[in-house]
């Protein structure tokens, strides 16, 4: 009987059909999925996560792999990335649980490392949350924008946030198609109930709402009761959907918002988070020893529409206790 289950990524037809059959040679080993794309990955990982994922390096390079990269750290995967290249640092090969496989690599040494890779146990995946219900509606809103590096940073932040945490808004910058899987993965990891951001979304104590990937912009359409709505346009700052355009939308209701800027690329969310903090709110951005790239939350400190800047652990903390959450 097998005991030992991979999934084999890459766009290679050619490299599908090589690695399938070396392994194959192997009768404790089974593939249970051969993608030729990062969603496609996504989806068969989380469906029926494998004991080791095989990926090539291209789909490593692509921005969305933030999201596969969580995924594996979520439900304990391994993963070797398939070099065809050769031009993979020592350094590069052994991040976490990177390593280096020469696609042309023989059957038995392929077959050593994937096994040299895989944990002898996996951690069990994380417990379903314990649904927990507000015994009030909270008047504050959360609002927050990420870019490159957030998917790691919102794991680590909504972990913390309890399963009656005020309403809660998250603009990620990612590509199409990735959206619904930003959801799921987050659904993973915070006890509130996450949902993807949609038109005409009424949101509640206990929701946190992910605009990921949408066609249009989230912003909110009113505040009695509070709702959101994906509306057309160009995007802002080379984003669809923008950060500013959602923190812009909640300047009428800013005295009841506390807002942050975490990491990422460019100046999106900048100008929308001094925006709010001229109109009254809170806003906090994360610091650059943080930071996978200081260029937002950068940008937001100089202009000065942060009042403050903190490491990425305390910003959940902060963002619950300026809206007056108990935890």
């Amino acid at each position: 009987m097998p005991n030992l289950t991979v999934i084999v990524a890459t766009p290679s037809a050619s490299e599908l059909k090589s690695i399938g059959a070396a392994l194959a040679t192997d009768p404790s080993i089974r593939v249970i999925a051969q993608c030729p794309g990062l969603m496609e990955t996504f989806n068969s990982v989380e469906h029926s996560p494998p004991d080791i994922v095989l990926i090539a390096r291209d789909l490593t390079l692509l921005p969305e792999f933030e999201l596969m990269r969580v995924l594996f750290e979520t439900l304990d995967v391994r993963w070797l990335m398939i070099d065809r290249s050769g031009q993979t640092s020592r350094a590069q090969s052994q991040l976490g649980d990177l390593f280096a496989l020469e696609a042309g690599s023989a059957p038995d040494g392929l077959i050593l490392q994937v096994r040299a890779v895989t944990r002898a146990t996996r951690k069990s995946p994380p417990a379903a949350p314990v649904e927990r219900h507000s015994t009030r509606a909270s008047s504050k809103l959360i609002l927050i924008g990420a870019s490159t590096g957030g998917v790691d940073a919102l794991a680590g932040l909504l972990s913390g946030f309890p399963a009656d945490c005020p309403p809660t808004v998250i603009v990620q910058h990612t590509g199409k198609g990735f959206g619904a899987g930003l959801v799921q993965l987050l659904s993973l990891r915070c006890p509130a109930r996450v949902v993807a951001c949609r038109d005409g979304l009424e949101l509640s104590s206990g929701m946190v709402c992910i605009a990921a990937g949408t066609s249009g912009h989230a912003v909110f359409s009113g505040f009695t009761p509070r709702r959101m709505s994906i509306i057309p346009g160009d995007p802002v700052s080379g984003h669809m959907p923008s950060i500013d355009k959602l923190f812009m939308s909640a300047v009428p209701a800013a005295r009841h918002v506390s807002a942050a800027l975490l990491t990422g690329m460019g100046s999106d969310g900048a100008a929308g988070l001094l925006a709010l903090r001229t109109a009254g709110a809170i806003t906090i951005n994360q610091d650059a020893a943080t930071s996978v790239v200081y260029g937002m939350p950068r940008v937001a400190w100089e202009n000065g529409g942060s009042e403050r800047q903190l490491p990425l652990n305390r910003i959940g903390p902060a963002l619950l206790q300026t809206s007056r959450v108990c935890h």
